[in-house]
């Protein structure tokens, strides 16, 4: 006699199917690379209205402010045989107000905004939506799951009327120095989460 339940049948497929190993189930991982992407909006409480950031708050209290970048280029990474699509794809990010992470919030802040920022409170009431910025992503896993993070930003902007891309045949203007897209560092300086 077969016991039934009310999950149909799935509990067949379920008693047949192996447990996931703890830091797998990398399937919505985004590639690691160096993407080019822009601030969005995002329904994040799934009642339709779009949001550029969103402040969090830790287990120990700490508050945050989470962004999402979507990934404008490049339209798909190749892992191992396989070409991911990642055109489109969001990448959270969240600047951590700690008192040690605050360097890196005014020197990643700053990135995006190509400017300094002047106060906490620019966190919440600028708009975010629109910012672009070159980022690496890492995979890192923390407390037995596997994340892709972000490592670093560099300044990016895209060039009037494409892509971003170099247009063939046309001769672009040079940019002045702070509009420049840094290289990516040998060793990106991580930003940590706190």
């Amino acid at each position: 006699m077969t016991n039934q339940s009310e999950f149909g049948d799935f509990e067949e497929s379920f008693q047949k199917t192996q447990k996931a190993e703890a830091g797998g189930g990398g399937g919505d991982l985004i590639p690691e690379s160096v993407y080019r992407v822009v601030c969005s909006r995002q329904d994040v409480r799934g009642d339709g209205v779009l949001v550029d950031h969103e402040v969090i708050k830790s287990k120990a209290d700490s508050k945050g402010v989470k962004i999402f970048l979507e990934i404008l280029d490049p339209e798909t990474v190749k892992v191992g045989t396989e070409n991911i699509k990642t055109r489109g794809q969001i990448q959270e990010h969240v600047f951590w107000v700690t008192q040690k992470n605050l360097p890196y919030l005014k020197r990643d802040v700053a990135t995006l905004l190509g400017r300094d920022l002047k106060t906490l409170g620019e966190l919440t009431s600028m708009q975010w939506a629109g910012l672009t910025a070159e980022v690496g992503i890492k995979h890192e896993t923390y407390n037995g799951f596997k994340n892709s993070r972000v490592s670093f930003f560099n300044q990016w902007s895209p060039k009037k009327g494409g892509d971003g891309k170099k247009q063939e045949g046309t001769k672009q203007p040079p940019q002045p120095p702070a509009q420049q897209a840094a290289q990516p560092p040998k060793e990106p300086a991580a930003t940590p989460d706190f």
